[in-house]
């Protein structure tokens, strides 16, 4: 009985050693996976950073590059703006002193018509009386 008891304990201590040489083997297997796991998450984590970086850092150039833009078409619009100004305001004082040129222009030309009015009626009456006076002459002398 105690051989088989100590055979029997010497079994159980071998299994055991054994099984504890399996977890410890097991152990250090699941440490090195866990280990290379960690670092493959790492150097995701570092890509992904490493790409959002440069995403964001193009995605800043290209809205500084936009607001640059603006800003140019801002004041070249207003630039143009201030220039259609400055031509309309000039083209509005051309038209009124046309305006006023062309009041000036219809009172001469009214004026200029009363008076060939006035100078046609006096020619008239002057060659109505030369005419006359003509009948006159040749009267006497006829």
């Amino acid at each position: 009985v105690e051989s088989a008891l100590a055979e029997h304990a010497e079994r159980h201590a071998r299994e055991v050693g054994a099984a504890h040489t399996k977890c410890d083997h097991l152990h250090a297997r699941l440490s090195e996976d866990r280990a290379a796991h960690e670092a493959h998450v790492r150097s995701l984590i570092v890509n992904e950073k490493e790409v959002r970086d440069a995403h964001h850092a193009t995605l800043k150039e290209r809205v500084d590059y936009l607001e640059s833009m603006l800003g140019e078409s801002v004041d070249k619009h207003r630039q143009e703006l201030e220039v259609l100004k400055n031509a309309h305001n000039k083209h509005a004082k051309e038209a009124k002193a046309r305006e006023t040129s062309h009041a000036s222009m219809a009172e001469r030309l009214e004026t200029l018509e009363r008076f060939v009015g006035e100078t046609h009626s006096q020619h008239s009456k002057d060659i109505a009386s030369a005419h006359l006076a003509l009948e006159q002459v040749h009267g006497r002398l006829s």
